[in-house]
């Protein structure tokens, strides 16, 4: 036996082995560790791997959904976009046909204000007309013995008239007249008179009796 030990040279390759053997043991512990240790990250991974994997589907699905909800809004809002456009454009035309209504609606007013005014200018003229014709009558005069105007009552059923004055004479054929023309009937006039002068002849207005006033005016209407 040396000073650093055996010398025998089995001895020293044993140790040597023994060695060996111990420092393998020790990774293999180690190495086992190592893999325990990787399988449970490992296991870690897959897990989070999968949780990934179902977070996603989540998130795609609801995506998905909100996409077919943008597609729907989308839709609508097209839509609404539209009918904005269409609408106003519907303003437009009727304001424009309001505003011909309105134009149209102020013409016809104008035309019934002439109108109107026309027939407030005709009926007055038609009223003038008509005072005048019914003060005729009283305007005429006849000429008869002595100056003085002889007086004829019109009998409208029989058309005699009989004229009278002041002086008993012989008057002419008076003509009867409705408005100062000629009377319904229309005859020999007859007077007495006392005093054997004769008068000259004679036309005096006459008074149509037993008429309406229509039939009045539609006698005098009929003279024009």
């Amino acid at each position: 036996m040396t000073l650093f030990g055996s010398s025998d040279p089995k001895v020293h390759e044993e140790k040597m082995l023994k060695s060996e053997a111990k420092t393998e043991d020790k990774q293999i512990k180690q190495a086992i560790k190592d893999v325990a240790h990787a399988e449970k990250a490992e296991a870690k991974g897959a897990k989070a791997e999968h949780h990934a994997f179902s977070v996603h589907d989540k998130a795609a699905k609801v995506e998905e959904k909100l996409a077919t909800e943008l597609n729907k809004v989308t839709h609508k809002h097209d839509s609404a976009v539209s009918k904005e456009k269409s609408l106003a454009q519907d303003i437009t035309t009727k304001q424009q046909e309001h505003q011909r209504l309105h134009q149209e609606t102020e013409r016809k007013k104008a035309a019934l204000q002439n109108l109107q005014a026309q027939h407030e200018h005709n009926a007055a003229t038609r009223d003038s007309r008509l005072n005048e014709l019914h003060a005729a009558p009283a305007a005429g005069t006849g000429a008869a013995t002595g100056g003085i105007a002889p007086t004829a009552a019109a009998d409208t059923h029989h058309g005699a008239v009989t004229g009278s004055t002041g002086l008993e004479g012989s008057h002419a054929a008076g003509v009867g007249a409705a408005s100062n023309m000629a009377g319904v009937g229309a005859g020999p006039a007859t007077g007495a008179y006392d005093t054997t002068t004769t008068g000259a002849a004679g036309t005096g207005t006459t008074t149509s009796t037993g008429l309406t006033e229509g039939q009045r005016v539609t006698q005098a209407v009929k003279q024009l």
